[in-house]
């Protein structure tokens, strides 16, 4: 049978019964302190991690929340952007409707001019304004 290898000093702690170390009183205490401090060292670990974690998540959901916020912002600059540039082209080409139908030359021209600036301005041109007045905390928007 095959010998267990024994620290140094534990000769007068434990003694080869059968194959099987016996363990002194000593040393059994001294395991379980080992695993009581391993257990503590465990819980202060996994406190601070779970700590840790519930940082991570409430920063996450502050972030979520804020562009989810932002999102809608520019979700309804977006449709007003729109719906104002959708309603000048309906009143340009009515306006030309009624100069054709008149057949006034000027008013023609004036609604045709209207049209093609219109046409020429981005309806993103203003973005760049609502995007710098949306990273201002202290703006306030109403739609």
């Amino acid at each position: 049978m095959a010998q267990l290898p024994m620290k140094q000093g534990m000769g007068k702690v434990a003694a080869k019964v059968g194959g099987i170390a016996k363990v002194g009183p000593m040393m059994l205490v001294s395991g379980v302190k080992d695993i009581i401090s391993a257990y503590k060292e465990y819980k202060i670990v996994k406190l601070q991690c779970e700590v840790e974690i519930e940082r991570i998540r409430a920063e996450r959901d502050k972030v979520v929340s804020e562009l989810q916020a932002k999102r809608e912002m520019m979700q309804s600059f977006f449709q007003m952007s729109f719906a104002e540039r959708a309603s000048n082209f309906e009143r340009s080409f009515d306006l030309l409707d009624k100069a054709i139908q008149d057949g006034n030359s000027e008013a023609i021209n004036a609604s045709l001019t209207i049209i093609v600036t219109t046409i020429q301005t981005s309806p993103l041109a203003d973005f760049a304004s609502f995007d710098k007045a949306l990273q201002d905390p202290g703006t306030t928007f109403e739609f």
